[in-house]
């Protein structure tokens, strides 16, 4: 599986036309802040809802230790880590995911699902070695990574096909 983890610039930038081009061909997986700057997610009105974008809503942050009382974070969780592993098939369509930077919460979802459809039992080195050459900004938040593997490895998830 071809996986690309982008910042929310990368995404903002582009038209209904060219989301709605994207979507066609790909699927998406969009995280958003639940405060601040970045807490509106950067799709164009027109192209919500779509079979292709899963939206949701997490904080960069592996637990409570470095907010303050007003403004606790929104956590991932094994419910959100459950519904992209829903939402990703390994039916051929290539996989972005974005967060504020591209680096932290939509780089451990990538580094999950390349360990899980491209190196597990060496199945897919191609989309594996694209992944490391095309996304080596990615630094995965601990969290995030740690249940999507989780929620990767509970069961046969080829019945998500």
């Amino acid at each position: 599986m071809k996986i690309d983890v982008v910042d929310r610039r990368f995404l903002k930038r582009k038209s209904r036309g060219e989301w709605l081009a994207l979507l066609s061909g790909c699927r998406v997986v969009s995280v958003r802040s639940s405060y601040g700057w970045d807490s509106v997610f950067p799709v164009p009105p027109g192209v919500r809802p779509h079979q292709n974008l899963l939206c949701l809503t997490f904080d960069d942050t592996t637990g409570f230790d470095d907010w303050n009382e007003r403004e606790l974070p929104v956590l991932f969780d094994s419910a959100k880590a459950a519904e992209i592993v829903r939402f990703v098939r390994d039916d051929g369509l290539p996989l972005l995911v974005q967060c504020t930077a591209g680096v932290s919460r939509s780089g451990a979802i990538g580094v999950a699902f390349d360990e899980f459809f491209n190196v597990r039992d060496g199945r897919n080195r191609p989309d594996h070695e694209y992944f490391l050459a095309t996304n080596p900004q990615v630094r995965p938040n601990a969290l995030v990574l740690r249940l999507m593997r989780e929620t990767l490895s509970q069961g046969d998830n080829h019945e998500r096909s």
